[in-house]
């Protein structure tokens, strides 16, 4: 598989936290790519002869969709030459920009080709990825510049709290920083994202964990837990296999085959 990681430009970044095209070898015959919990949903626009098989559902997906938070783990099963365009979304994005309710599309996906229809069809005009990924990035611009005055600044200002110290900041803290009271807050954060804050704090600390189970230092489970701020590596091990449908010594074992 070969994997772009692309920079939103200047007009995207308070919207766009990346852009990633994803395209088969030469001779791949199949793909199962997995996908898990990130806080973020996002557009995807997907060409493969036979479809793109969401499991465990079983699931032939859209060609071109918006899906919501990813709670529970999931893959995407693809057979023949594919190519996947993904843009990842900010989750404050949802509600404005497509007027749909985040909690509706939790652990699920809307065929976005039902209202936009004009805008599948020139992805599936253009010939290169390049240029696929600029008609994202215009159709975004667009719903941007008609919608972007209607984001929710305090969960916004909460959102990046939370990702900017890893899941570690407390509730309160948060709470009292967008001067709200916590009834005030979950409700607003619940609707204008679709999960609660706390579930949201832990999708962001299990991301950072996740990065460093997998990266090349192999670091020990103990400073993990430290370094995340897991209360022991037990507590640990739930959050991990919660999101991710495995241990960490399971999935550090598979990622090494």
């Amino acid at each position: 598989m070969k994997t772009q990681m692309l920079q939103p430009g200047p007009a995207l970044l308070p919207y766009v936290s990346s852009i990633v095209v994803l395209e088969s070898e030469a001779g791949e015959t199949a793909a199962d790519l997995p996908f898990y919990a990130d806080g973020c949903p996002g557009l995807m626009f997907a060409q493969s002869r036979e479809g793109v098989v969401l499991h465990p559902q079983n699931q032939v997906l859209d060609e071109f969709i918006l899906y919501g938070q990813t709670v529970h783990p999931i893959s995407l099963h693809i057979k023949g030459d594919y190519r996947l365009l993904v843009f990842t979304l900010y989750p404050y994005v949802t509600k404005p920009f497509f007027d749909v309710n985040p909690e509706d599309i939790t652990d699920s996906c809307l065929d976005l080709s039902l209202k936009w229809g004009e805008v599948l069809a020139m992805l599936k005009n253009a010939k290169t990825a390049a240029g696929q990924v600029n008609i994202l990035g215009a159709f975004l611009q667009a719903l941007s510049g008609a919608n972007g005055g209607s984001i929710n600044a305090a969960v916004r200002k909460a959102i990046h709290t939370i990702i900017d110290s890893n899941g570690n900041s407390s509730m309160k803290q948060i709470r009292d920083a967008v001067h709200m009271t916590e009834r005030t807050f979950e409700r607003q954060f619940f609707s204008t994202i679709g999960i609660s804050p706390k579930l949201f704090a832990q999708i962001v600390k299990f991301q950072s964990s996740l990065h460093q189970l997998t990266n090349e230092d192999r670091q020990q489970l103990s400073d993990i837990v430290y370094k995340n701020g897991f209360a022991d590596q037990s507590h640990f091990i739930r959050t991990f296999k919660k999101f991710a449908g495995k241990t960490p010594g399971d999935f550090r074992r598979q990622a090494a085959r």
